[in-house]
């Protein structure tokens, strides 16, 4: 059958994952980031097709995300990682208008509408080592709601840039 063959080259780890043409997850990898961005790619890409039984031929369309999205060569697109995420956020929870992300680079909170397309977002791009570690304790600390951390965060960063 058709492959779809999505990458995600974050600061910290690679991802690897492979759909049908209805969308069904056929398999997924995850791997340390390291030296050699590219031929790591390649082989985290490589090795889930193999388990798969499949090489990059059978792929119909590839595409690349992360911060390292421009290391994935062969795909036919290369999309933000806040488009990718407001797309499965709308895939996987319709009705969710809010997504928090805290990776190995940057934490984001990013709002999208009822047809999945990016509304707003707030990035925090210092270093973002730790700072997503406590959020989840806040909110239940404080018996919030996701959407009421998420404001309070996003107002917590407009403060600290002044």
């Amino acid at each position: 059958g058709v492959i779809y063959l999505g990458i995600d080259a974050g600061s910290r780890m690679l991802k690897a994952a492979a759909v049908d043409a209805g969308g069904r997850l056929l398999g997924m990898r995850v791997a340390d980031q390291g030296k050699g961005q590219a031929e790591r790619i390649r082989a985290l890409a490589d090795g889930l097709l193999a388990e798969l039984g499949a090489t990059r031929v059978d792929v119909a369309r590839t595409v690349g995300t992360g911060y390292g999205r421009d290391l994935v060569h062969w795909s036919q697109e290369s999309i933000t990682e806040i488009s990718c995420q407001a797309h499965a956020l709308h895939h996987l929870a319709p009705a969710a208008r809010t997504l928090v992300d805290v990776g190995g680079q940057d934490a984001k909170v990013v709002r999208v509408d009822a047809e999945g397309r990016v509304v707003d977002f707030a990035l925090h791009d210092r270093c973002a080592a730790g700072t997503g570690r406590p959020a989840p304790r806040r909110a239940s600390a404080s018996r919030r709601t996701a959407g009421a951390a998420s404001s309070a965060i996003r107002t917590n960063w407009k403060r600290r840039r002044g």
